[in-house]
């Protein structure tokens, strides 16, 4: 099923989510794969349809600060970033207060996970209805180019993920800063949009 903009059920969608549907959905930097975060043969299908690999780990989208402190810990420096960067285009690296909950997907070699606020407005709307993380993937093959136009996207993934959102084709994107602080020290993982010098004036 594909939704255009003006179409969008969102309590429909947030069923689908609940009953282990893949789905495609417009962020601000990219357009996403995703499904209800604890669903291991859900993410099992979009592995399958990226062609990923098991070492490359995929991101949680968040409704908020208040529901990324139930599911992690933060310190002062991680809590500072996210309030000055998100929502938006930023990744931060948490760690678990139950490591359990999350798939080895989501969970990388040293224990964390990559979390976002998204401040898309199809993804704010949907966290109205839904209170569960979704995980986000960027919808293209692994390796190759970002997609920004849902025709290229449907040419890859139509017969493999179950729903699609169309905003139409959205402005390029390097995509999400992924950091990790350890020590008050920022890593950067992938550097996107946000630049790694704008991160430091925050913590500095």
């Amino acid at each position: 099923m594909i939704y255009s903009e003006t179409s969008i059920n969102y309590e429909e969608l947030a069923l689908f989510f609940n009953q282990g549907r893949t789905i495609c959905y417009p962020t601000e930097t990219l357009y996403g794969l995703g499904c209800k975060f604890d669903l291991k043969d859900t993410i099992s299908k979009i592995s399958f349809a990226k062609k990923r690999e098991e070492s490359q780990k995929y991101s949680l989208l968040f409704k908020d600060i208040t529901i990324i402190e139930e599911f992690f810990f933060l310190n002062s420096d991680e809590a500072k970033i996210i309030k000055k960067f998100m929502p938006g285009k930023l990744s931060v690296l948490l760690k678990p207060k139950k490591i359990s909950l999350f798939d080895n997907s989501l969970v990388g070699s040293n224990g964390k996970v990559s979390c976002r606020i998204s401040s898309h407005i199809f993804v704010k709307n949907l966290f109205n209805i839904i209170d569960f993380p979704i995980l986000s993937t960027s919808a293209n093959i692994t390796g190759q180019e970002n997609l920004f136009d849902m025709d290229k996207i449907l040419l890859n993934f139509k017969n493999k993920i179950d729903h699609f959102v169309d905003f139409g084709k959205i402005p390029e994107s390097l995509g999400s800063t992924i950091i990790d602080i350890e020590e008050n020290k920022v890593g950067v993982i992938r550097e996107g949009d946000i630049k790694i010098e704008e991160i430091l004036e925050v913590i500095q």
